[in-house]
């Protein structure tokens, strides 16, 4: 998952099934200190899935054009919340080396979206790690309450 940069206000407003009408949202970022309000960032979802179902990118083969894509959602996001199983397999695939120099599997393609990745933060959700590193943070515990604490801290700054 994705935690995004877009803050959208909290406000009253909402049509007779619940929802916010969009004007309600106003501009991104704008929401009114004097009242109380709190921007809150989305959270996106999102999985590579082929036509045929599949999603396990180890079957797939990516492509310059799906790495660009990628790595311009990852560039947006603040921070990235994987699972156990998730975060294990992108660090083993796309932390850099300690040499510094990518794998000579990796084309020149593939760089930039490494390059977001291994530099992105991350929060893995998990049970059974005691410790994470490669810029990550564990998060134990209810999950949903964790992710609207991981969602506030983050909306602490000062616009």
């Amino acid at each position: 998952m994705l935690l995004g940069r877009d803050p959208a206000p909290v406000r009253p407003g909402t049509d007779e099934d619940g929802r916010r009408h969009r004007s309600d949202y106003g501009s991104p970022g704008a929401w009114d200190r004097s009242k109380g309000e709190q921007p809150v960032r989305p959270l996106r979802y999102a999985i590579s899935v082929t036509l045929d179902g599949c999603c396990d990118h180890r079957v797939g083969v990516p492509d310059e054009e799906s790495d660009r894509f990628w790595a311009a959602n990852l560039a947006r996001a603040d921070a990235l919340l994987f699972g156990r199983v998730t975060y294990e397999m992108m660090e083993a695939a796309w932390r850099r080396p300690a040499t510094g120099v990518w794998p000579d599997w990796m084309a020149d393609w593939m760089i930039p979206f490494a390059e977001t990745i291994d530099g992105a933060k991350k929060y893995v959700v998990s049970g059974t790690l005691d410790r994470v590193d490669w810029n990550a943070e564990l998060v134990q515990g209810e999950l949903g309450r964790a992710v609207q604490e991981l969602n506030g801290e983050a909306c602490s700054w000062e616009a």
